[in-house]
């Protein structure tokens, strides 16, 4: 039976005894086997963070369980540390919670040098490492001291400077691998696949280095175009790896940093393009694994941010349109439900308040209770004044405006439904 198929009553009574005191916790392994990891990030997928990092705590007290286990396991409890320490309000508390995260990660990868867990680690913190970078960055436009502005740009540079080591420590060992005659072809496209993503890593963290800096700041431009740098040799070299495809999605932020908005909308169109690698059923939607078009959705809001700062809503609009209409499962994908908030904001400003109140709903609809939910909820709370985001009056049909009373009764907001 598969973690995912438990049914719920056993689930409770198995978390119950993960939850139980004792210091060595129960003997786990006639029940999970040897799969705790992952039934840890089952978990954490399904919604039980909480419970998730109870059961990474009590199993690793587990005196019975093999070193290779044990490694697993806090493998996704480190995982579960930085997803917590970026839930942190505060950016300094952030950048601090996730600064120490990042210290045991590191511990981990030299504690089982060898093992998968550790490899996967390590290929994780550049994603931990930009977390970093954006908690840097909010405090550095939350800050109006000069001091801590210098500290604060110091510690991001000592971090990524840090970062940025290790990753080309690891791509000269890896390319040292690729000149071994001994490893067979499947073996060297293995360590192939693997430089890509170290090199592709590189990028990134040189572009989130360049985030510490005001975009007046002649710093600023240097690290841009030696991040656009890394990725055109990059490309040059991979041309149908998945990185390729994100890798186009930075050179377009790059470009879009240095003024190059037509080149940056290009390099955007050239990420959307992976979902052309696949066949299109016949519901005219690409046949695209969800974990591919998660590639995919950001680059389409990467696009769509541009657009928008570009002014251009009705090109906002569409764009996120033929995303919904071409992806299989569009809502469940990376960005789906942000790109759809940004439809019904979209739809607002141009004056079309009936698509707007229906993109609305149809977020409350999706994510009734999550963050998206929520800012649909807002539009339709916004469209009750029956003015749009210019001022021009605006009427509203009675089912319209049942729509927008069922999503606040739904809220609890019974005085204003």
């Amino acid at each position: 039976m598969s973690h995912s198929s438990l049914p719920s009553s056993l689930l409770l009574s198995l978390l119950a005894l993960v939850t139980a005191p004792g210091g060595d916790g129960p003997d786990l392994s006639p029940i999970f086997g040897r799969d705790n990891a992952a039934f840890a990030r089952a978990l954490a997928r399904q919604g039980f963070g909480e419970l998730a990092d109870q059961f990474c705590r009590k199993f690793d007290a587990w005196k019975d369980a093999t070193p290779e286990e044990k490694a697993s396991v806090r493998s996704v409890a480190l995982d579960l540390a930085i997803d917590i320490a970026r839930q942190q309000p505060d950016p300094i508390q952030r950048k601090d919670a996730i600064a120490v995260v990042l210290k045991q990660k590191e511990e981990f990868i030299a504690q089982y040098p060898a093992s998968p867990e550790a490899e996967e680690s390590e290929l994780s913190l550049p994603d931990a490492y930009r977390s970093l970078g954006e908690a840097l960055t909010a405090a550095l436009e939350k800050t109006t001291d000069p001091a801590q502005s210098a500290t604060l740009r110091d510690e991001g540079r000592t971090a990524f400077n840090h970062a940025e080591e290790v990753l080309r420590a690891r791509k000269k060992a890896l390319e040292k691998k690729l000149s071994d005659p001994t490893f067979t072809e499947k073996e060297s496209e293995a360590i192939r696949d693997q430089r890509a993503s170290v090199w592709f890593n590189i990028a990134r963290i040189e572009y989130f280095q360049s985030q510490l800096f005001a975009k007046e700041d002649p710093e600023f431009q240097r690290r841009i175009k030696s991040t656009l740098r890394t990725l055109q040799d990059l490309v040059l070299e991979y041309e149908d790896k998945l990185v390729t495809f994100e890798a186009y999605v930075f050179t377009g932020l790059c470009d879009k940093a240095l003024g190059a908005a037509d080149q940056a909308f290009a390099d955007f169109d050239q990420g959307i393009a992976l979902r052309e690698q696949f066949e299109v059923g016949k519901d005219g939607k690409f046949q695209i694994p969800l974990e591919i078009d998660d590639v995919v959705s950001w680059a389409v809001l990467q696009k769509v941010n541009a657009l928008n700062d570009a002014g251009r809503t009705a090109d906002v609009i569409a764009t996120i349109k033929d995303y919904y209409a071409k992806a299989p499962q569009p809502d469940k994908s990376l960005s789906g439900l942000q790109l759809l908030a940004i439809q019904a904001d979209s739809e607002f400003k141009a004056g079309d308040p009936k698509s707007a109140g229906e993109t609305a709903q149809r977020l409350q609809d999706l994510d009734p209770n999550g963050p998206w939910g929520a800012r649909g909820r807002e539009v339709l709370a916004q469209m009750l004044g029956g003015t749009d985001a210019g001022g021009k009056k605006r009427s509203l049909g009675s089912a319209q405006l049942l729509k927008i009373a069922d999503a606040l009764v739904a809220k609890n907001d019974t005085d204003q439904a």
